[in-house]
């Protein structure tokens, strides 16, 4: 499954690099994050409950898609973060992976959007040895808008839910915002 997995995701990378046009630029975002753990932490025969974990902002995030076709962009992500419970312990968050996003409305100031990937590597640490693993199959979905400010930038919120798959198994949310930059030269080659 990992092997056809990865040889459609090449051929997806493949086609994408030869569909360059001014009318499908790159897209590179950056932002803050607030991570937000939706489950209880199971750690070393102790559980922490969702409800005591407070999410801080804080983490950056940075995003690079390139659109395909109309509202269809393939790209990659990245997130970091903090949530912290009353005991004073810190959960660091890092999370990223390869996504495919679509935008509604494009062509318009206000673009709301989808976002799905699968294969990424989500890690929840306590600061200890044994704090959780990357993992490599965490999935994520996210629902945002973008908004253009002009041309090439726009500002953006979006929210993400998504799974750390083992040690600890944790379902998780993130909440960013920032801003965004089209780029991109056109089809110098005809």
């Amino acid at each position: 499954m990992k092997k056809l997995t990865l040889t459609l995701v090449l051929l997806l990378v493949g086609v994408v690099s030869f569909a360059q046009t001014s009318a499908n630029p790159w897209q590179i975002s950056l932002g803050v994050t607030m991570p937000s753990i939706n489950s209880d932490i199971a750690v070393r025969g102790t559980t922490v409950s969702s409800s005591d974990l407070s999410p801080a902002i804080g983490g950056p995030s940075a995003a690079l898609y390139r659109k395909v076709f109309k509202g269809l962009s393939i790209g990659g992500q990245v997130a970091l973060g903090t949530s912290s419970n009353d005991a004073g312990s810190d959960y660091e968050f890092f999370s990223m992976h390869a996504g495919l996003k679509y935008g509604f409305n494009i062509d318009e100031k206000l673009s709301p959007y989808v976002k799905a990937g699968v294969y990424g590597s989500t890690s929840l640490q306590d600061g200890t040895d044994s704090g959780s693993k990357f993992t490599d199959y965490s999935n994520f979905g996210a629902v945002g808008i973008d908004y253009a400010f002009g041309d090439k930038m726009g500002a953006f919120v979006e929210y993400s839910i998504g799974k750390i798959n083992e040690n600890p198994e944790v379902n998780y949310g993130v909440l960013a915002l920032g801003v965004s930059y089209d780029f991109g030269v056109g089809d110098t080659d005809k």
